[in-house]
């Protein structure tokens, strides 16, 4: 079995980071992103503040956490056009 964690992207990045780190660490073996446009509270309704980019996360996330397995949650054509979205997918598995 195989385990994964999926943080909120509605953390910092010194937290999202110290989340994947800890991944890592604990043996996990994949990390999750959402790419969702603003954060949500636990009960699900959108939350007013910053969500960070999940491209942009897994990048960098790829670049100092390398064991991990980065996933992005979602990644939908109605906003990121496919072939940009390709590119950057294949950028981030080279990172």
């Amino acid at each position: 079995m195989r385990f994964s964690l999926w943080p909120s992207n509605g953390h910092t990045w010194d937290e999202t980071l110290e989340l994947a780190q800890w991944a890592e660490r604990a043996g996990l073996d994949g990390f999750w992103y959402a790419d969702h446009l603003m954060p949500n509270r636990p009960d699900g309704t959108p939350d007013p503040g910053d969500a960070l980019e999940c491209w942009t996360v897994l990048a960098a996330i790829g670049a100092l956490v390398p064991r991990v397995r980065l996933v992005s949650m979602v990644s939908p054509v109605t906003i990121h056009h496919p072939v940009v979205l390709a590119k950057r997918a294949t950028t981030v598995d080279l990172v």
